[in-house]
């Protein structure tokens, strides 16, 4: 078993849900030369308003992702480079890789308690746990969330990644 990488980058967005929604994408664009490690995603409610509710997300590969607004990654060394990945909040003109479907969760969100399942969903945890290696994005593919089921409440939703 080799030592453990820990993530060089982050970025994180906030966005209204609705049903079928397409949330948010990192995308490794074509000639960045990189290999892009996805290490943890999630999407979690500091509030929400009406009953107890169930929302299913899904995490999905992608060929193209064109549009959407960008979201500024941070590093955790000033002295890293600028990441080549582009993460967005409400992807569009997204083109599905196969499978397209990659993994899926529920968050569980309450009126008085906000999400009341975890506040992240780590990557890791769809290939059983934290001794895998996370998914691998080549130059030109991408991954992106959409939100299953209808719920209006403001979802928090953030990437982990490293780059080599």
């Amino acid at each position: 078993m080799s030592a453990k990488t820990f993530p060089t980058y982050v970025a994180e967005a906030a966005l209204a849900g609705a049903n079928n929604k397409d949330m948010l994408s990192i995308l490794n664009p074509i000639g960045s030369g990189k290999v892009v490690k996805v290490w943890e995603v999630w999407a979690t409610v500091t509030s929400a308003s009406g009953a107890t509710v169930i929302v299913p997300f899904e995490m999905r590969r992608a060929t193209a992702v064109t549009a959407g607004t960008i979201a500024t990654a941070g590093r955790y060394d000033s002295a890293d480079p600028a990441p080549s990945a582009v993460v967005r909040s409400a992807p569009t003109s997204i083109s599905d890789g196969t499978p397209a479907l990659m993994w899926t969760w529920v968050e569980q969100i309450n009126t008085a308690q906000g999400s009341t399942d975890s506040t992240t969903a780590e990557v890791s945890d769809a290939g059983g746990g934290a001794q895998t290696r996370g998914f691998t994005l080549r130059e030109g593919e991408a991954l992106y969330l959409r939100q299953i089921a209808n719920n209006t409440s403001t979802f928090r939703m953030g990437v982990l990644w490293t780059e080599e």
